[in-house]
C-alpha cells in the first residue's frame, strides 16, 4: 500500500501494458512501479517518516485502531493543521449515563453507552448503541451496530448494522499476547446467547437459521444460506 503521483499518459500506458501481461499479479508494489524503475522511467520515492500502517488484514486493521488508542498515538486525529478528510454524518452527541464505564476508547457521534456497561480500548463507530451491562474490549465496532445487555465482546471487528443478541459472546483473549480476531460480517444476527469463538468468521446478512448451532469453532465460517433476492 502506497501512495502514487503518475503522469496520467504513462499511468495509461503502463497499465495497459500490465492488463495484457499473463504472468503479472496485476500489483502497483509487485508489477507495476517495479517494472516503470526497471525501464528506466523518471521514477522518485520520497522518504515518510511519520505513521504508517499497511490495513490490507484484517489484523493489521484492528491494530492501527488499537494504535490510535495509545497514551501518545503516532498519527494525531485532533491535529486542526492535519485534518483527516472523511464523511461524517450530522448525528447528535454521544450519549454516556454516569454508571457507564469507558476507558482508553473513541465514542463517536450518536453511539448510545448503557448503564453499568464497559467500554475499554474500542472504537465504536456512529449510532452503536451498547446496552446496560454489556460489555465492550479491545475492539471495532462499527456504524449502527447494537449490543444487548450482558453480551461480551473481546477482540472483534463487527461490522455495519449488525445486531448482537443477549448474553452472545464474540471472541475472547485480551490478556493474550497471541491476538487473534473473531470478525462479524455486515448487517448479521448473532442470536442471544450464541458463541463466536476467536478466529471464526460470520460473512454478510447472515441470521440466525444460517447457524448450525449455538457455537461457531476458531477458523469455522459462517454464511447466509438465502439466495440474493431475499437477503
Amino acid at each position: 500500500m502506497g501512495v502514487y503521483l503518475f503522469n496520467r499518459e504513462v499511468l495509461d500506458k503502463i497499465l495497459w501494458e500490465d492488463h495484457l501481461n499473463s504472468e503479472s499479479s496485476h500489483d502497483f508494489g509487485k508489477d507495476i512501479i517495479p517494472r516503470l524503475v526497471t525501464s528506466h522511467a523518471r521514477v522518485f520515492a520520497c522518504p515518510y517518516t511519520g505513521y504508517w500502517m499497511d490495513v490490507g488484514t484484517a489484523q493489521s486493521y484492528w491494530q492501527a485502531h488499537m494504535d490510535m488508542l495509545s497514551p501518545a498515538p503516532k498519527l494525531d486525529l485532533y491535529n486542526r493543521g492535519w485534518i483527516v478528510h472523511t464523511r461524517t454524518e450530522e448525528r447528535p452527541p454521544a450519549r454516556l449515563p454516569a454508571s457507564a464505564n469507558v476507558y482508553a476508547s473513541m465514542v463517536c457521534d450518536g453511539c448510545y453507552v448503557g448503564a453499568d456497561s464497559r467500554v475499554e480500548s474500542s472504537v465504536l463507530s456512529p449510532g452503536v448503541v451498547v446496552r446496560p451491562g454489556a460489555v465492550v474490549r479491545e475492539s471495532i465496532i462499527f456504524t449502527d451496530c447494537v449490543i444487548e445487555s450482558g453480551a461480551v465482546i473481546e477482540r472483534a471487528i463487527i461490522d455495519k448494522r449488525s445486531h448482537v443478541g443477549k448474553n452472545a459472546r464474540i471472541g475472547a483473549g485480551v490478556a493474550d499476547p497471541d491476538i487473534k480476531l473473531a470478525i462479524v460480517g455486515k448487517a448479521c444476527i448473532v442470536p442471544a446467547g450464541y458463541l463466536i469463538e476467536p478466529e471464526a468468521q460470520i460473512g454478510t446478512d447472515v441470521i440466525e437459521s444460517d447457524y448450525e448451532g449455538p457455537v461457531v469453532r476458531a477458523r469455522q465460517y459462517v454464511q447466509t444460506k438465502r439466495p440474493p433476492n431475499e437477503v
